[in-house]
């Protein structure tokens, strides 16, 4: 581990090694344009990749050398994210790096375990990164969204579940703000201009830094090993059944009358013992917010009680709906998270 903040580099040497490695940094897995700076950013083409190594060969020690996690395009004058590639997350532990290790390696290993490989590269000062690539590019119409600000919000949210769905836990030196689609990360083999350590990828296996060679041989390797879509199957079931306010929509009321995936398939296939409370109380409310009259909500979930297994006591019925109409409830499961039980009884 005392090589991961001992080594140090020559620049110019440096930096003649590892062009191959920028070109696949910046290509990923997908194809389109990031943004690049240090740290100030500009939107960088694919055809402007030589370019950008040029100012990194020219400014590397000097000032930090960030690249943009996903793709991005220029819009409205600004620089914004376009399509997500990957998951990155952000373990830092300035008083002791070895925590920040053992929580990085814990999270790469529940990955691995799920049968993708991500990617851990050290900073260069007090902690870690964590790439997880996707199987395919996640774009607005993923959404059914049209403008990209929407798609921001709503990126955000998905990338907290998958977040959620993946660990079910807060690691203790994990930076939560990168829970997002627009952050940038210090590029792998620039240097770290206050310590003068490289921002290297690791061997999971020996916890130390490989060489250029060696880490494009992990980047494609990771690239190439995805999150299987069975997981992300997961995340949008969990996610289309969350119904939330985002930041700046606040006062806005949800009106949609469009049944969420999950709900729909509850309310068309009934539930098991565990869930058939907290599904019954879903509906309830669901259908409460689209104007329909107490009685009328009762009707409906009096007969889709007789599809659960088995159908709950008609008295717990009557319950959850005169708790909906006596309770200003506004948005479904936005008290609390689904419990994993709830999914389970679902499914």
């Amino acid at each position: 581990m005392n090589s991961l903040v001992e080594q140090k580099t020559d620049i110019n040497g440096h930096l003649s090694r590892v062009r191959k490695f920028y070109k696949k940094w910046f290509k990923g897995k997908f194809t389109g344009s990031r943004s690049y700076g240090n740290p100030a950013q500009r939107l960088v083409s694919p055809n402007q990749v030589d370019e950008m190594i040029q100012t990194i060969k020219r400014t590397n020690g000097q000032c930090p050398q960030y690249m943009s996690v996903n793709y991005k395009i220029l819009y409205d004058g600004k620089i914004i994210v376009e399509k997500i590639e990957k998951l990155f997350l952000d373990f830092d532990s300035p008083s002791d790096l070895k925590t920040a290790y053992r929580d990085v390696l814990d999270a790469y290993n529940i990955v691995k375990s799920l049968g993708a490989e991500p990617l851990i590269v050290f900073s260069g000062s007090k902690g870690y990164h964590l790439y997880v690539w996707l199987p395919d590019p996640l774009k607005m119409r993923d959404f059914k969204v049209f403008t990209y600000p929407t798609f921001l919000v709503k990126a955000e949210i998905w990338i907290k579940t998958l977040y959620n769905v993946l660990f079910e836990k807060y690691f203790d030196t994990l930076d939560k703000v990168v829970l997002e689609p627009q952050r940038i990360s210090r590029i792998p083999y620039t240097i770290h201009q206050k310590t003068r350590n490289i921002v290297a990828v690791l061997d999971p296996e020996t916890g130390e830094k490989v060489d250029v060679e060696k880490g494009i041989e992990l980047l494609e390797y990771s690239v190439n090993n995805p999150l299987p879509k069975e997981v992300l199957d997961e995340v949008w079931l969990d996610y289309s059944f969350k119904i939330v306010r985002p930041r700046g929509f606040r006062k806005r009321k949800y009106t949609t009358n469009r049944m969420p995936f999950l709900l729909k398939y509850v309310f068309d296939n009934g539930v098991g013992i565990g869930a058939r409370n907290n599904a019954a109380f879903a509906l309830a409310l669901f259908f409460k917010l689209r104007g329909r009259s107490k009685s009328e909500v009762y009707n409906i979930l009096f007969e889709w009680n007789m599809k659960n297994r088995p159908p709950l006591p008609e008295r717990e019925i009557q319950s959850v709906v005169k708790s909906v109409y006596t309770h200003h409830y506004k948005y479904f499961l936005s008290k609390e998270k689904l419990e994993r039980e709830w999914l389970d009884g679902v499914l």
